[in-house]
């Protein structure tokens, strides 16, 4: 039994070099999106240890909280956004235009085979999620001394 470990930090400038420096056995663990590990993972070369939500393809691979922990690993998420000021109108048009796209099921399956599984959330939960990670965050960052 691991009863203690020293873990290092190295720095990558990119998914590329920390994936290579995996694959190459120069480093023994990466964390990043699962996406550039897909070839690697789907091949064999690198197995996932712990992901943030359940993928399909690699089922076996469980979450923190499956795992017992509390707080799961923040998902990488991406939105759209639009600079303050846009008139209504024109949000009334892209919001829905978005959500069509977001939830076509031709546009889903091609982004599940990068390893990125979209969903549709509206601009107001949206701005939710962004409030409750930024205060996590922020907790985090004052428990550790990066902020006052």
């Amino acid at each position: 039994m691991l009863t203690e470990m020293k873990m290092t930090t190295v720095p990558f400038k990119g998914a590329s070099p920390s994936v290579t420096a995996l694959v190459g056995g120069h480093v023994e663990a990466g964390a990043l999106t699962i996406t550039p590990y897909l070839p690697h993972m789907r091949s064999g070369e690198v197995k996932g240890i712990v992901v943030s939500r359940n993928f399909p393809e690699f089922s076996n691979i469980p979450t923190l909280k499956q795992l017992g922990y509390k707080q799961d690993l923040f998902d990488v998420w991406s939105a759209f956004f639009a600079p303050a000021g846009v008139p209504a109108q024109v949000i009334e048009i892209l919001v829905p235009a978005l959500e069509k796209v977001i939830r076509d099921p031709a546009i889903y399956a091609k982004l599940a085979e990068l390893g990125t599984y979209q969903e549709y959330l509206s601009p107001d939960k949206v701005t939710m999620r962004m409030k409750e990670e930024f205060k996590i965050v922020e907790e985090v960052a004052k428990r550790f001394g990066m902020m006052k």
